[in-house]
């Protein structure tokens, strides 16, 4: 038989207001937020209670309102929260997104003292063309800082030095994306002439 709000002590709704509030404070960090949301799962409790056979009394079926109410808080705020970012201007949507995390600079630092090390067993020739490459600096632009040395050789240095920095490093577990990466043709044999 349902039960009818009013028919629970105003202590016990007192009780279970105050225990709902302090559940909510401690998953949510805004507390008008958390206030907000305390207020929306009594008002629930109370248009839904005359329509709810209650089995395991009030508090436990308003702590289960309370639960959906800020698994929705959560899942509204992700949602908004895309909004926002789609809705600031174009270089600071860019500065907000280009922001990394800590695992991703964890992982920036550990990968430069890789190559580093990696670099450092390099020829002193293949090594000054590799660094001025992770530099940023184009070939054309390698080979007029290490002017005496011809181009063509500043370009095989470039092309071996890439190809074995990244041997090394799939040796640690960095490995080239498979999309951009270039499959080399299979040899055809002829078929024997019978």
């Amino acid at each position: 038989m349902p039960v009818e709000l009013y028919q629970w002590p105003a202590e016990e709704l007192a009780r279970i207001r105050s225990i709902l509030k302090k559940l909510t404070e401690q998953r949510v960090d805004n507390p008008e937020d958390a206030e907000d949301l305390v207020q929306d799962t009594l008002l629930t409790m109370t248009v839904r209670c005359p329509s709810v056979d209650i089995e395991k009394g009030l508090l436990v079926w308003g702590l289960g309102v309370l639960r959906r109410k800020v698994g929705n808080y959560y899942r509204r705020a992700q949602r908004h929260g895309a909004v926002v970012v789609e809705s600031l201007e174009g270089s600071a949507a860019e500065h907000a997104k280009a922001l990394p995390s800590a695992e991703a600079s964890v992982r920036h630092t550990e990968l430069a003292a890789l190559v580093d090390g990696i670099l450092s067993q390099f020829s002193p020739q293949e090594k000054a063309v590799m660094d001025l490459l992770l530099a940023g600096l184009p070939t054309g632009e390698i080979a007029e800082q290490l002017h005496p040395e011809r181009y063509q050789n500043v370009v095989n240095r470039v092309h071996r030095g890439r190809r074995k920095l990244s041997k090394e490093l799939a040796r640690y577990g960095y490995t080239r994306p498979a999309e951009g990466k270039r499959v080399r043709a299979q040899r055809r044999t002829r078929p024997a002439i019978p």
